[in-house]
């Protein structure tokens, strides 16, 4: 299996800066690594793909449904067997995908298509108004503006929604994905607030390939979220994609929970999963 990466703006035979750390590690775990222009992908312009033969495996910048349907596509046609087909990267990409493989495990989840405040309002008021929400699109949330653009407490005014909903589609931008959910927030375990306000939960990102645990983040307090691996695994071998990263946290009463799941391709390698030791662990399962 051979690896494929953003290249670096200005040379297409050298990573993303934002990846070089990865691609050092990958090669000294013996990857082949190729790259291309991630830049004229998400610009629709024209970005040439390497040729080659086997499997292949992306690493890198999130796409959107469309984007990847196209990426794949025009794998395939230069010769490579991508590891993840479309379908099951937009599963584990996008929650209200997830979320049949995730009821009972993740925080209730609601959600609409398109961006409209009114509709979204309308959802809100018939099933949160009473608890504590946030507000997200299908992919990801303005959290780093927890208070203005992403955290609803409980009985928040029309108003007020509508300030919070405009800040956050704001903040999203082009970067807006599909449609607009809304999550019960739940009390996870709060390590410490940011300036912002913004809560840094006990939470950890697991990966797991064809089903299986890849390996063991290092952990900020014990026991951690391996004494639920068997609980953790089940979860993994629900979804299509070979490559699985699922992240948890721990609540108050110390149990766990499901945060959000994501492709393994595009989920980023936190500060508890060393290079070194991810892309030794993907080598050993993946060839």
């Amino acid at each position: 299996m051979d690896l494929l990466f953003p290249c670096d703006y200005d040379d297409l035979t050298t990573p993303d800066p934002d990846f070089a750390v990865e691609v050092r590690a990958a090669r000294a775990a013996g990857f082949v690594c190729h790259f291309f222009d991630f830049n004229a992908l998400r610009a629709g312009e024209p970005y040439r793909l390497p040729q080659g033969e086997g499997p292949l495996l992306y690493r890198g910048w999130m796409l959107s449904d469309t984007e990847y349907v196209g990426f794949y596509t025009r794998l395939v046609a230069r010769g490579w067997e991508p590891i993840t087909p479309p379908a099951a990267y937009d599963e584990a990409h996008y929650l209200p995908l997830a979320y049949p493989n995730l009821i009972g495990e993740t925080p209730r989840t609601k959600w609409i298509l398109g961006r409209d405040e009114a509709e979204a309002w309308a959802l809100y008021a018939a099933e949160f108004r009473t608890k504590d929400a946030i507000l997200k699109d299908w992919v990801k949330s303005a959290k780093y503006r927890w208070r203005e653009a992403c955290f609803l407490p409980a009985g928040t005014e029309r108003e007020r929604f509508a300030e919070i909903f405009a800040n956050f589609l704001t903040e999203r931008s082009t970067l807006f994905e599909k449609g607009v959910v809304l999550r019960e927030f739940h009390p996870f375990r709060v390590l410490h607030k940011d300036l912002r306000g913004m809560p840094l939960h006990e939470e950890y990102r697991l990966f797991f390939w064809d089903g299986a645990l890849l390996l063991l983040p290092q952990l900020t307090l014990l026991p951690g979220p391996e004494e639920q691996l068997p609980r953790w695994t089940a979860l993994a071998q629900r979804f299509g994609t070979r490559f699985l990263s699922l992240d948890v946290a721990r609540d108050l009463a110390g149990d766990w929970w499901v945060v959000e799941t994501g492709d393994g391709q595009v989920a980023g390698l936190p500060g508890s999963i060393p290079p070194d030791a991810f892309y030794r662990a993907l080598r050993l399962v993946g060839g």
